[in-house]
């Protein structure tokens, strides 16, 4: 039997899973304008809008699959998981530089940022088989 799941796995793997979620949504809204259901926001990019929505929702299955993996203690899951962690990292803090600091942003940013130290702490590493 398995000891107790670490408080810090726990929420590191709730963290992906709505950042995962976030991603499928987005993904989805993007899928809508490029099909025309929100013509006002396309403006003649459908293409690239396709395919930034299957990319997106891509991410969000990855994301998905990393958070379940990290519920059940998976060591690639940690792996994948971190990677995620620091590509939202990443990509927020891009946005911020192109965007500015808008709400949304900043709470993606966050979330990576708390997701990525719950990630490294040591009793999560040990939950998932990385120490």
């Amino acid at each position: 039997m398995l000891a107790v799941r670490p408080i810090t796995l726990a929420l590191a793997a709730v963290l992906l899973a709505v950042i995962g979620t976030g991603l499928g949504v987005v993904g989805l809204l993007l899928l809508a304008v490029a099909a025309g259901f929100v013509a006002f926001l396309a403006g003649g990019v459908h293409g690239f809008v396709a395919v930034l929505g299957v990319v997106t929702l891509g991410s969000a299955a990855v994301t998905a699959a990393g958070a379940a993996g990290l519920w059940m203690r998976r060591g690639w899951a940690w792996t994948v998981s971190l990677i995620v962690a620091i590509s939202v990292v990443i990509g927020a803090l891009i946005a911020i530089d192109s965007a500015g600091t808008q709400t949304p942003i900043l709470i993606g940013l966050a979330m990576g940022v708390a997701t990525t130290t719950l990630l490294l702490a040591p009793p999560t590493r040990s939950a998932a088989g990385v120490a």
